[in-house]
């Protein structure tokens, strides 16, 4: 009996040295820091910069809906971690079980699931995070980083989601901070990645992460989607409970606004499936689509191929080093290209409007024009069935370049350049997207160290090569013909909503091109132009439509082309009930936008009238949208 009470109490006697043990290495730490260590101005100013200051409060990034509300960019809460090393009782053993869940080790799986070479770097890797976040215990400072900043002293750099952050709670260690912040998700993944851009972090001292959105509408809308920094004298603790750092209560931050767009993503989705098929069909190298209504320059859809996810960005970035970042581009309001056949409307526009000819003004096509020391001709070159007396209508129904020419040619050059102007080529067009190109017009006010002009770019532009657009410009230049002559801001964001306040943004014209008249007039020029011929693809069965399409040759030694269709329509209703529909194919293995764009711009065309329920006009002229386009001026009508 007296045997078993002494071995009692010798284990009682131990548990009560080593928890004295425990008291003195805890009190000792305390003594070193708070009082041998408290002259340390190091030290001091660390504890003022990061524990005892009010602390900046970043806001929650705001988010991006579409037109009905349905969100395409969100954010998610995410955590930094970190820890107060002289209250961690036990570092061996947290630095265990933090590295445990925010840097587990993952073994190789699949074909590498043996592999012992991986599985030894596996082990490497996770031994090397327990070791840095061992580490951070034992460095003479009152905080430190773990996870979830990108500076060179935090161990691991990636965020902390939710559940890891609610799994370190749960461990319930003296002496960890999580700090909550927002991070931007896309919860359509693909979907319109390059109108959206995504969100990048800087980390300006004292450390604290900084967004910055990149490319598209984040960086557009940078200022307002970001919010409002705060400054607060609270932290939060492992438990998720406030602890005081400071004197006074500070002021939070105000939440980034909510960006509303004219974009629908149902839309969206449908576009970019018929451009992704148009482009596979046909073998193109990428392609661009804009969806506009013309009546105010609101957005509806934009799509290029190829295209990225923002939630995999930096990967892109990864596998291509020097060139992924061009797939953050979006071509659609930075890819330039000649214009083609497409330009000629601008040119009728141009014309009528400064009285240089009518719509019944006759020009001869001779079939070959050589002008100004170039040889212009055809389409169709030597095979053409039209010629001789052409008319701006015949001249859009065929696609005649001469006849293009011959009617530039009628214009004076002060006033034909002035209407390029005022039709918004050469210059941005203001559209609420980052990295907007402003296009190329050669005149002859050109001087070094621009090329010299010749006549025979106006010759040139006449049908649409020589001069570089951009989709989103000739796009706005053909809402000016449906909407009355007005050239709108192309818009893709319709109000944003910040503190409790929603404020509109309002459609913005820029200025008055070409008259009302002259607008209805080229309207019902192209409406008619396009029944049976080059365009004819284009229409839909029930509905007016101006459509117009074009071929362009990229270099004079190969037989690649740019193909392209711009319509709008149903011209017989009111403008703000129309819709603006131009694709542009780059180097289609078929060269002619009449049986390339043309059909994938009457299956948009159908689906916005369809969607939108815009009622077929029983009186219109119902025409083919597949197989031969029959000329009723001619025998034969080719592609164009």
């Amino acid at each position: 009996m007296m045997q078993r009470l002494v071995r009692q109490g010798w284990r009682q006697m131990s548990v009560l040295v080593a928890l004295l043990l425990a008291l003195t290495f805890l009190l000792r730490s305390l003594f070193t820091i708070q009082v041998l260590d408290a002259g340390s101005a190091g030290m001091l100013q660390h504890y003022r910069d990061e524990v005892a200051s009010p602390q900046t409060q970043q806001p929650i990034r705001g988010t991006i809906v579409d037109a009905n509300g349905m969100p395409l960019v969100n954010t998610v809460t995410v955590f930094k971690l970190g820890a107060y090393p002289a209250l961690v009782t036990d570092p061996t053993q947290a630095a265990k079980l933090i590295t445990n869940i925010i840097a587990p080790l993952q073994l190789p799986t699949g074909k590498k699931a043996h592999d012992k070479k991986a599985i030894a770097a596996a082990h490497k890797r996770y031994q090397q995070y327990r070791n840095q976040i061992y580490a951070k215990f034992k460095e003479p400072w009152s905080y430190v980083c773990l996870a979830g900043d990108d500076s060179e002293t935090c161990p691991l750099r990636t965020d902390i989601s939710l559940d890891q952050a609610r799994a370190v709670r749960a461990l319930k260690l003296p002496g960890f901070d999580l700090e909550a912040r927002s991070r931007p998700d896309y919860p359509n993944g693909a979907l319109a990645g390059q109108v959206l851009g995504f969100v990048n972090y800087a980390y300006p001292p004292p450390g604290q992460a900084i967004d910055q959105g990149q490319y598209g509408l984040e960086e557009a809308y940078n200022s307002l989607l970001r919010g409002i920094p705060g400054r607060v004298a609270v932290r939060q603790d492992t438990l998720g409970d406030p602890v005081r750092v400071g004197p006074g209560s500070g002021s939070s931050s105000q939440q980034g606004a909510q960006i509303t767009l004219w974009i629908d993503s149902y839309v969206q989705l449908a576009v970019e499936k018929i451009l992704q098929q148009t482009v596979q069909q046909f073998g193109a190298q990428s392609g661009s689509v804009l969806v506009m209504r013309p009546s105010d320059g609101a957005v509806l859809a934009m799509a290029s191929v190829p295209s990225y996810d923002p939630r995999n960005w930096q990967q892109v970035l990864q596998k291509n080093p020097t060139t992924g970042f061009k797939l953050f581009q979006n071509p659609a309001v930075s890819g330039q290209y000649e214009p083609g056949s497409t330009f000629k409307p601008i040119l009728a526009s141009i014309g009528l409007d400064t009285n240089s000819f009518t719509q019944y003004t006759p020009v001869y096509d001779p079939g070959i024009l050589k002008v100004d020391g170039i040889t212009i001709q055809n389409w169709c070159t030597t095979t053409c069935s039209f010629g001789g007396q052409e008319t701006i209508e015949t001249m859009l129904h065929y696609s005649s370049n001469i006849a293009a020419t011959r009617f530039s040619a009628l214009i004076p050059d002060v006033m034909f350049y002035k209407y390029l102007d005022d039709f918004g080529f050469g210059q941005q067009t203001g559209v609420d997207l980052a990295g907007e190109a402003t296009g190329e017009v050669r005149k002859p006010t050109d001087a070094p160290p621009k090329l010299i002009w010749v006549r025979a770019y106006k010759d040139t532009t006449a049908y649409g090569q020589g001069i570089a657009v951009t989709p989103l410009q000739l796009a706005s230049a053909y809402a000016v013909i449906a909407n009355g002559g007005r050239l709108m801001v192309p818009h893709l964001a319709q109000s944003y909503t910040l503190g409790g306040k929603t404020t509109a943004i309002p459609a913005v014209v820029k200025r008055q091109v070409i008259s009302a008249d002259t607008a209805s007039t080229v309207t019902a020029v192209m409406v008619r132009s396009a029944v049976a011929g080059e365009a004819c693809r284009a229409l839909v069965p029930g509905y007016d439509v101006a459509a117009k399409t074009g071929t362009t040759t990229i270099s004079l030694n190969s037989n690649l082309t740019i193909s392209s269709t711009a319509a709008f329509g149903p011209t017989n209703l009111p403008v703000n009930q129309q819709f603006l529909v131009l694709m542009v194919l780059n180097s289609p293995n078929n060269p002619y936008g009449s049986e390339t764009a043309a059909p994938a711009v009457h299956t948009i065309l159908q689906d916005l009238f369809n969607y939108y329920h815009r009622a077929p006009n029983q009186g219109t002229l119902v025409q083919p949208t597949t197989g031969r386009c029959t000329a009723p001026l001619s025998p034969r009508l080719g592609p164009n």
